[in-house]
């Protein structure tokens, strides 16, 4: 005759049972967490109507390098797959790097392919600081650097394109953190243009100061990195602002990245090349 389980038996041998199927889905997040998401950045597509014509723009945007943070091959990588989508223009976020001494590490930038030119704001890690003030000197070598390698800087200045017979503006402004951001200076004379806003951090953009069907393309947050839905964005509002995606204020669209720098732990925040159609 069988012997039978005691209540206590049973509910202990359950308990062991949960427990492995805990420790399993745990193991399963960090490999991914540590292993496999930071390393296989994903092609993300957005389609942003600011236009008067319908021709399609490609842009290519990525923001949050990081270049200390990763190999030299992961950046290469980066670049490989950023040429094979053969974008009109592409846009460079900020936080290149963290200390001087990985200057040298964004020479893949060098290689970057655009019809049309590739452009760049800087981030706070490109002054080596988090507050005001500051002579800028580290930002200023960053900017040195990435001139050299074909990328042009805008630090509260614009650039008029006409790409397919439509004219529209890139405005670009410098970090708001380190209290440099001043959008009446950056956007002189586009006032009559759609514009693409590249600025590092959200909050350099009062977007009720922004008429017309426009777009803000930021980074700054990586998304938290690791991203709980609805509760990442409940902690990072209050400090960080949207903590990533897609955001409507009117006309206006606000697109935060997820940064595309390896190296670092990442849940449901997969490194990220954002590709956007505008027309």
């Amino acid at each position: 005759m069988k012997p039978s389980v005691w209540p206590d038996q049973h509910d202990d041998m359950l308990n062991q049972k949960l427990f492995l199927v805990f420790l399993i889905i745990s193991l399963l997040i960090i490999v991914d967490a540590l292993v496999i998401e930071p390393y296989n950045p994903v092609l993300v597509k957005q389609n942003f109507d600011i236009l008067e014509g319908d021709q399609n723009i490609k842009i290519i945007f990525i923001s949050d390098i990081h270049a200390g943070y990763q190999t030299t091959q992961y950046l290469e990588t980066v670049v490989e797959k950023i040429n094979q989508q053969e974008p009109d223009v592409i846009l460079l976020g900020g936080d290149f790097i963290d200390h001087e001494n990985e200057l040298e590490l964004l020479a893949p930038l060098k290689k970057l392919q655009s019809r049309y030119g590739t452009y760049a704001v800087l981030g706070n890690h490109d002054y080596g600081s988090w507050m005001c003030g500051g002579d800028g000197w580290l930002g200023d070598k960053v900017e040195q650097k990435l001139s050299s390698l074909g990328v042009d800087v805008l630090r509260n200045e614009n650039r008029i394109l006409e790409i397919h017979g439509e004219k529209f503006a890139i405005i670009g402004l410098d970090e708001f953190w380190m209290c440099r951001n001043n959008y009446q200076n950056a956007s002189m004379g586009t006032d009559n243009l759609p514009k693409i806003i590249l600025t590092h951090n959200q909050m350099g953009v009062d977007q009720t100061k922004v008429d017309g069907r426009n777009v803000v393309l930021s980074g700054h947050t990586h998304c938290g990195q690791i991203r709980i839905p609805f509760i990442t964005d409940l902690y990072l509002l209050p400090v960080f602002g949207k903590a990533g995606g897609l955001y409507q204020q009117g006309d206006s669209s606000l697109y935060v990245s997820c940064g595309v720098t390896s190296g670092r732990i990442r849940f449901l925040a997969p490194p990220e090349i954002d590709l956007m159609d505008v027309h």
